[in-house]
């Protein structure tokens, strides 16, 4: 083993002992698993929506994806290598680009109700819809570079979360930020992020209005990846609960599932300033207004990619395996001869505490949460072998969200990899379920021959937008439409 393997296992297994700190005084609360007999398994892509019977997703389909969407193949941003070094990721975002205007970003800083700075990369192409994209726990933000070329034609915001990022003005010394790039006193896993997640739509809408002659975002759409879709998951509840109220069949129960998480709304009414309160009128100007979010809501639609069930779960799976940090699919350390011992694990407390300074403990559960997304369309991607979601966790999450417009793609992909293996059916069905109400969603995904008419018309219409209707087509053949629907099998 060289040094260099050498530092970063011992990184990985002392911020393996950071994350298991979290339930240091807490009572990890028992989960009550359910299944669900519409999830197929035997197939390569297969669909779930709306408490149906799930079933195979038609051949065709991903062929004419693959057709439609092959541009992606030329993409910088699909390239897993270019990807992974921030630096030049960063520089790429910013640079002047000659063929792509629309893809030259911005930086910006936002700042939460409590006070915590986020960075945020902005593409701005002009457009009446945003989509933010959040990644997953220790990502930089450039992590989620795939989703800018992926959706060319909306607005995107890639957030980082709370204690997380690429910061070249700063010199950091903490060697799990820099092995990780976390500043692990300000990661709360779960327990405040929801407030960055308000931050940003908050932000963005309002920015959109200034720089628009005050005409805001007409749709704005939230996409999460691992960590990402488990907190935007917790924000959406949160969101509705703030708007709404609770549903009316909620109400009415003396469960402790709502009881648990009432202080918390609390809380947060009161640090968003939404409580006609006189004696918080002092503390108002501490606080910024989050007017857009209450009269539009968070995210009008949410993409949630490998969601966590629970942060407790999540985290055994990194005590019996500290390499799942590195590589979350296979893992590697789970039967090496230090770090998989009772001895190493029982440090836990005492390295934590005293040499990292994590003291946040939560125990917090979608199951707190699902039960109250009621308006928000969801649409899931769940690799079936994902190590870090297991079926059965993913089933309960999924039952446990009343929600009538929730569909799910089951993949055959790992962890967190859709968005690389079947990036043109990510965007293909991304693209739909954005476009369409549910049932319209349902049928398109279902019949590649809608596919191809839409997608036609849409061919057509970039073309003449480009032509600035100086050569204005009438029939997509005219433009060489390179599509011709395939046989099925």
């Amino acid at each position: 083993m060289s040094m260099r393997q050498f530092f970063v296992l011992l990184a990985v297994f002392l911020f393996s002992l950071v994350n298991t700190s979290l339930f240091a005084t807490n009572e990890v609360k028992p989960i009550t698993f359910t299944r669900n007999e519409n999830f197929v398994y035997d197939y390569q892509t297969a669909i779930v929506h709306n408490g149906k019977p799930g079933f195979q997703l038609d051949d065709r389909v991903e062929k004419v994806a693959k057709i439609i969407n092959r541009d992606l193949d030329q993409s910088m941003c699909f390239n897993t290598e270019f990807v992974k070094d921030v630096y030049k990721v960063r520089k790429y975002h910013v640079s002047t680009k000659k063929s792509r205007k629309e893809n030259i970003a911005s930086l910006h800083w936002v700042t939460t109700a409590d006070n915590i700075k986020l960075g945020c990369t902005y593409f701005n192409r002009n457009s009446s819809t945003l989509i933010v994209v959040a990644g997953g726990f220790t990502n930089e933000r450039e992590m989620m570079t795939p989703f800018v070329d992926m959706f060319p034609d909306y607005d995107v915001v890639l957030m980082d979360w709370r204690g997380h990022g690429f910061n070249p003005e700063e010199f950091v010394l903490d060697p799990i930020q820099r092995a990780f790039c976390i500043a692990p006193r300000e990661v709360t896993f779960g327990e405040k992020e929801h407030l960055d997640a308000f931050a940003v739509v908050e932000a963005f809408r309002r920015h959109k209005k200034k720089q628009n002659n005050g005409v805001g975002y007409a749709h704005v759409y939230g996409l999460g990846v691992c960590y990402g879709a488990f907190v935007f998951a917790k924000t959406a509840s949160l969101t509705e609960r703030l708007r709404f109220g609770l549903p009316p069949e909620l109400k009415s129960r003396n469960s402790k599932m709502i009881n648990a998480s009432e202080k918390e709304l609390y809380q947060l009414q009161r640090t968003l300033n939404l409580i006609d309160n006189p004696k918080m009128k002092k503390q108002a100007s501490k606080y910024p207004s989050y007017t857009e979010i209450m009269e539009h809501g968070l995210f009008d639609k949410l993409i949630l990619d490998g969601c966590w069930l629970s942060l407790p779960l999540f985290v055994e799976k990194i005590k019996n395996d500290f390499a799942t940090l590195v590589n979350p699919q296979t893992g590697g350390l789970s039967k090496h001869w230090l770090l998989s011992t009772g001895c190493a694990k029982e440090t836990v407390d005492f390295i934590a505490a005293k040499i990292v300074g994590m003291h946040h403990h939560s125990n917090i559960t979608l199951l707190d949460y699902a039960p109250t997304i009621t308006k928000t369309p969801l649409l899931f991607f769940f690799g079936k072998d994902d190590y870090m979601i297991r079926r059965h966790e993913f089933e309960t999450l999924y039952n446990a969200i009343p929600s009538t417009e929730k569909t799910v793609v089951l993949t055959s992909n790992y962890h967190v990899r859709n968005h690389f293996k079947q990036k043109e059916l990510y965007k293909l069905i991304s693209d739909l379920f954005l476009h369409f109400p549910q049932e319209q969603f349902i049928e398109y995904i279902t019949s590649p021959t809608k596919i191809v008419a839409f997608n036609a018309q849409h061919f057509l219409h970039a073309c003449n937008n480009v032509l600035e209707q100086k050569q204005a087509f009438d029939q997509p053949d005219d433009l060489m439409w390179p599509l011709a629907l395939p046989e099925s099998n």
